[in-house]
């Protein structure tokens, strides 16, 4: 649309209707001729500070900026799985605490104060910019909109319906920054403990010793009876099940709590299977009135005596192992190939307990293989403890027997206590597990008190009811639990150190505590911050491109009466409206559309009507009438006045 010539609207001074004698005397001021004013458009009047277009453009880059910013701390958060990190929360830097906890925060505060002023301003300019189109504005539209009044979620959609798109976009990023995005910046940053690797260097490898120098040791004795009765830990490299072949990480950087090595190993554990047993009673007693029971399976029987006084329950452990002092007790097996790697074994309860004359017994009988195997696996271990992360086994090959050449089966299973052995010491006779460790009973188990020492081992750590060993599946449990924790505690003395091992790989893990960023979180925020940035650009071209006739900043009250009255149409309409009210406003001046001049001469604003009705209705006179208030003289000025008279 183009612009309308430059024209001028001075109409006639009103003439202004006499007073009665009740109105109070006005004095006339002479009204001073002025050039016309010019209402031609112009892009470039006055305009604030804030909105000014290298003020915009640095608000727009700084905003852009925080977006990139915000986008490489995520990124070098995730890659490093945290920021200034440290073993624990207690131990990052302490700047590093107050810059994540406050300084989203102020920049936040400091951002949301920035486009305050500017959308402040935004809202202020409106109505001036409205005025300086070109064939003005309503009154509606111009003068009477108070944007910087409204409540900060309502001016949006009230300068949308009005198509104010500067004030639309100023107020709806207030409402982002208020909102949303102070919010999200405050809960941007955290605290996460994250799971780190590192390679680092095996030093020294142990393996086992030679089958000939792995002689007959207790010492796996004593730390199972001291683990049992007196809680002991398990050594390193050691578990209840199963034992590895130790390796050492010769640095201090990366050893302590939470963190573990990972390497190339081998696993080491007796495997038990166990399949049921037959069992009579031969009917013949010993000289104590013992019964006699016979058990046997495949080529292998044994003799047990059950006594029949005995209430409660009682466990029973032979092995094959000939031992001539102990012969009648024997799991005697006939075939060459058992190598004394299978055992009896029997949990037997009387029927009737409470008859003294009751001969039947409650019997579970099992005959139980053990074997030696070793399996190549990638294990994780404790760097503190050395103690072995199950979840953390990888099998590297098929588990396979250990064989002769590398584990000397028979020097351990003489190890084992499967008997009470007579030794002479003087003139008595003494129990060889007497000399070498204090009494294995075991109050209130539920086992009798004569109960194969072996399997007392076990029973120390069970804690499930006696009566439930009656099955089959959970004897056979407790079997292997022994047999699995006297191998595994054997080991630690049958090795060798290597310290020029040829697999030297080992991977260090640990958790590290970090300052974190939500990946999540951080693209809302840079997604937000881009829309601003959108947003800042079409606010500046918006005013840039729009008219704007302000001479000077319209900053005052005194500036605005001054606006108002250089124009002397404005003037004789604004007469009658001295005390109006908001809505006393909007009815009388529906249908008038004003427009801000400019007085080239006298450099100033003039605002101007070009359209409405400029006279007055006689409601509207008899209000601008009786809306003063008559004036009264002083009683001073009076009393000076009488005596002069």
């Amino acid at each position: 649309m183009s612009l309308p010539e430059t024209r001028t609207l001075l109409p006639p001074t009103p003439s202004v209707r006499p007073q009665d004698d009740q109105s109070c005397d006005r004095d006339i001021v002479p009204r001073i001729d002025t050039p016309p004013a010019s209402i031609v458009s112009r892009p470039k009047g006055w305009k604030p500070r804030s909105l000014s277009t290298p003020v915009l453009v640095a608000v727009n880059i700084l905003t852009l900026l925080l977006a990139a910013i915000i986008e490489v701390l995520a990124q070098r958060s995730q890659a490093r799985k945290g920021l200034a990190k440290a073993p624990t929360v207690n131990d990052i830097p302490q700047y590093a605490i107050i810059s994540y906890r406050y300084l989203p925060n102020i920049v936040a505060v400091l951002f949301s104060l920035l486009w305050n002023w500017i959308n402040l301003d935004v809202k202020r300019i409106q109505p001036w910019v409205e005025l300086s189109k070109p064939g003005g504005a309503t009154a509606q539209d111009s003068i009477l909109l108070d944007y910087p009044s409204d409540f900060i979620a309502v001016a949006p959609f009230r300068a949308a319906k009005r198509q104010h798109w500067a004030v639309f976009l100023s107020g709806s990023i207030m409402v982002l920054v208020f909102w949303v995005l102070t919010p999200l910046q405050t809960a941007l940053f955290g605290t996460s403990v994250a799971t780190h690797t590192r390679p680092v260097t095996v030093t020294q490898r142990s393996e086992l010793l030679p089958p000939d120098k792995q002689l007959q040791d207790l010492r796996f004795l004593h730390r199972a009876y001291a683990i049992g009765w007196m809680n002991n830990s398990y050594p390193p490299f050691t578990t209840p099940e199963y034992a590895l072949l130790p390796y050492y990480v010769d640095d201090v950087a990366f050893s302590g709590p939470n963190k573990n090595w990972t390497s190339n190993t081998t696993k080491l554990w007796a495997e038990v299977d166990c399949s049921p047993v037959e069992y009579r009673n031969t009917g013949n007693k010993t000289d104590d009135g013992e019964l006699v029971y016979q058990f046997s399976a495949d080529d292998c029987f044994a003799d047990v005596n059950l006594d029949p006084n005995n209430t409660e329950i009682s466990l029973y452990y032979r092995d094959s192992r000939y031992l001539d002092y102990v012969d009648a007790m024997n799991w005697n097996c006939s075939s060459q190939s058992d190598d004394h790697n299978s055992a009896l074994v029997v949990w037997s309860q009387k029927l009737n307990t409470s008859s003294t004359n009751s001969q039947e017994f409650n019997i579970t009988a099992l005959q139980c293989h053990l074997s030696f195997r070793k399996q190549a696996i990638l294990a994780t271990v404790t760097s503190q403890n050395l103690l072995p992360v199950n979840n953390d086994i990888k099998p590297r090959s098929e588990s396979m027997n250990l064989t002769s050449s590398e584990f000397n089966s028979t020097s351990y299973k003489e190890s084992l206590p499967t008997y009470s052995v007579p030794v002479t010491s003087g003139s008595a006779t003494q129990d060889i597990t007497d000399i070498q460790s204090p009494d294995f009973f075991i109050p209130n188990s539920g086992f009798s008190s004569s109960s194969a020492i072996f399997l007392q081992y076990g029973i120390v750590s069970y804690n499930e009811s006696a009566d439930l060993l009656s099955e089959p599946l959970q004897l056979e449990s407790l079997v292997r639990s022994v047999h699995q924790k006297f191998f595994s505690l054997s080991i630690a003395d049958k090795l060798r150190n290597d310290t020029n091992p040829t697999d030297d790989a080992c991977i260090s893990t640990f958790n590290m505590t970090g300052i974190v960023i939500s990946r999540v979180l951080a693209l809302i925020v840079e997604v937000l911050l881009v829309l601003i940035a959108v947003a800042t650009c079409f606010i500046t071209y918006h005013l840039k491109s729009s008219p704007n006739n302000l001479v000077a900043a319209p900053g005052s009250i005194h500036h605005l009466i001054d606006i108002a009255h250089n124009s002397r149409m404005v003037s004789k309409l604004f007469w009658s409206m001295d005390t109006a009210d908001d809505k006393y406003l909007a009815r009388n001046l529906q249908g008038y559309k004003f427009q801000l001049a400019i007085n080239p001469v006298l450099n100033r604003n003039e605002l101007v009507t070009t359209g409405g009705r400029l006279e007055l209705s006689d409601e509207q006179q008899d209000s601008a009438n009786t809306s003063y208030y008559e004036a009264v003289k002083p009683l001073v000025r009076l009393s000076i006045h009488t005596r002069m008279e």
